[in-house]
């Protein structure tokens, strides 16, 4: 593992997937000019050399990419000693923008059911299990900062426009949000135990696919 000396200067924003990554990375840079950015797929932090090769240089980083199974102990460690950033949303809304995302690829049904599924395995075995520092881009944040970045200031990136997904989502129409996300939103609901407890606890209330929605 790095020691401090070494991974002092850098910041890591890392992502489940359609949770507002751009909308963070767009803040950062307008409020942290100093610092350099770098896109890197987190996986490739698998191997010691690797790690050190990038972590050994001088200046100031952030560091922004999504969070990879095979790259997830090297997170964890590197929480640690440096900060780690996590942007937060409703796990139904990410899987509404992903959706999106895979309709304007020519993609088989399967092929984007394995995604999403992904996508799920993710947010229950990683997302809430890292010493980070979250932003729940979807909820009130005016008065949330880190290190004079206020995130209030945070702005919207939506990448493939609206829908009428988009639209099912603000007026609660469960039944056609379910036609379109199929079996993955009935695994999202069988999620909401493990899921839930921490969702609260960061000021999320009332999401249509808990049990209990009013």
């Amino acid at each position: 593992m790095l020691d401090n000396r070494v991974v002092k200067d850098i910041i890591i924003i890392s992502s489940v997937w359609h949770t507002g990554t751009m909308s963070l990375i767009n803040l950062f840079k307008k409020e942290k000019p100093g610092y350099k950015f770098i896109n890197k797929d987190f996986s490739i932090f698998k191997h010691e050399s690797q790690r050190r090769r990038w972590f050994r240089k001088s200046g100031k980083y952030i560091i922004f990419g999504h969070i990879h199974p095979n790259s997830v102990d090297f997170i964890r460690g590197l929480s640690e000693v440096s900060t780690l950033i996590i942007p937060m949303r409703d796990p139904l809304l990410s899987l509404i923008s992903n959706y999106k995302r895979d309709n304007h690829r020519p993609k088989t049904l399967k092929n984007y059911n394995i995604g999403l599924f992904d996508q799920l395995e993710t947010w229950v075995k990683y997302i809430f299990d890292l010493n980070s520092f979250h932003v729940p881009v979807d909820l009130d944040i005016s008065k949330l900062e880190y290190n004079g970045v206020a995130f209030s200031k945070i702005g919207v990136y939506n990448s493939f426009g609206n829908s009428l997904l988009n639209e099912a989502y603000i007026s609660k129409d469960k039944e056609y949000i379910i036609s379109k996300l199929g079996d993955c939103y009935s695994a999202l609901c069988d999620m909401e135990n493990i899921l839930r407890p921490s969702l609260e606890k960061l000021g999320y209330r009332n999401l249509l696919w808990w049990k209990d929605y009013e």
